[in-house]
């Protein structure tokens, strides 16, 4: 008789312990993007240009770009692909130009590369 009542007793509490399964998230609305930065030419020349172009991954939707550079040098263009064009002897050395892609649900990635200026 003991026995049975230990199995009850381990078939009720084995049935109130239940795993709760996880929640599905079925939003999409967020993604990793990837932005990879690549460009014509890596060392150039005061005088001479570089073009550069944005590689974008897992976006969803539209893109936007904005590009930014360490130095006082150009960023001329918009977009996917734009030129960096050294304005002065003060940016000779290491230019790193980063372009933050932004889809449109938000989600963000940021790229970056060096482009070597020599005087």
């Amino acid at each position: 008789m003991r026995w049975l009542l230990i199995l009850c007793c381990i078939i009720i509490i084995g049935g109130a312990c239940k795993k709760k399964s996880a929640p599905v998230n079925n939003d999409n609305s967020t993604s990793v993007v990837k932005v990879s930065l690549n460009a014509d030419n890596t060392v150039i020349r005061l005088g001479q240009e570089s073009v550069i172009t944005a590689y974008v991954e897992g976006a969803q939707g539209s893109v936007s770009y904005q590009w930014e550079v360490n130095t006082i040098s150009n960023v001329l263009g918009s977009g996917s692909t734009v030129t960096l064009s050294p304005c002065c002897s003060s940016v000779a050395g290491e230019n790193i130009v980063k372009c933050t892609a932004t889809d449109s649900k938000g989600n963000r990635g940021v790229g970056q590369i060096t482009i070597i200026v020599n005087p």
